[in-house]
């Protein structure tokens, strides 16, 4: 049969730009700061329905977001049945990348495509501190599950669309000189502090193709998942601190 020319080969496909920055931890610290303000709340659009104990979860999927890098439908999915350990002790954060499997869709493709980031420190700690070591491996959801929702529960989607809005709005509050900022702002901050301390190998982190044959089919990430386990660092915070004035707000 004929086969047809791609007419588009000799076309150069160029990178959108984007001018969105990462949030530096100063600005980034500052939100969480006016979450646990009950004066920001006076301000606070109706619609968005926040208060200060209600905003908790916004503050955690903040925190998650800034140690993983992960888009924001990912964050609402995550379960504590996402994590499985390697046989050299090393315990990884799997799961699909959504956006990568729903363009796969598209095109029916079975593959799964997944992301994988190992639990350094203050992952581990922060995962710790919601609960970790006695829901691991349950079929459920990290970040604001159906029991501490109460009687008006929001979908995984409603969660979404929530934590673009507030952010919006505790942004609004900061003063800051960074220009363009939004949620995506916080994802950047872990994608960012990976490429610093990881150069090229960031990619495998942030589960993004470098292009290499080296790294797509021979290149074994056991080692560098265990490396990233033992030393990797994003915020420098400690979680003790979150716990300490969560329990303050439920008090």
């Amino acid at each position: 049969g004929y086969q047809m020319l791609n007419p588009f080969f000799k076309v150069e496909r160029i990178k959108p730009e984007t001018d969105t920055v990462a949030l530096n931890l100063d600005t980034f610290f500052k939100i969480i700061e006016l979450i646990d303000d009950s004066l920001t709340y006076a301000t606070a659009p109706k619609g968005l329905g926040l208060n200060m104990a209600s905003a908790q979860w916004l503050k955690r999927a903040y925190f998650l977001s800034a140690l993983t890098g992960r888009r924001r439908l990912e964050l609402c999915k995550m379960k504590f049945s996402s994590f499985k350990t390697l046989e050299n002790g090393t315990i990884l954060l799997t799961n699909e990348n959504l956006k990568i499997v729903n363009q796969k869709k598209q095109v029916n493709s079975a593959r799964k495509r997944m992301y994988t980031i190992p639990l350094f420190p203050e992952l581990k700690q922060f995962l710790i501190s919601l609960g970790l070591e006695q829901k691991k491996g349950l079929d459920e959801y990290i970040l604001f599950p159906d029991h501490e929702q109460g009687e008006k529960r929001i979908s995984r989607h409603m969660m979404v669309q929530k934590l673009s809005r507030s952010f919006e709005y505790f942004i609004s509050l900061v003063k800051h000189n960074q220009g363009k900022v939004c949620f995506k702002s916080i994802r950047k901050v872990f994608t960012s502090q990976a490429k610093d301390d990881y150069g090229d190998k960031a990619n495998i982190l942030t589960d993004h193709k470098t292009g290499t044959v080296l790294d797509e089919h021979y290149y074994d990430p056991k080692d560098f998942f265990a490396k990233v386990e033992r030393e990797f660092s994003v915020l420098n915070y400690d979680f003790q601190i979150m716990k300490r004035k969560e329990s303050e707000v439920v008090a």
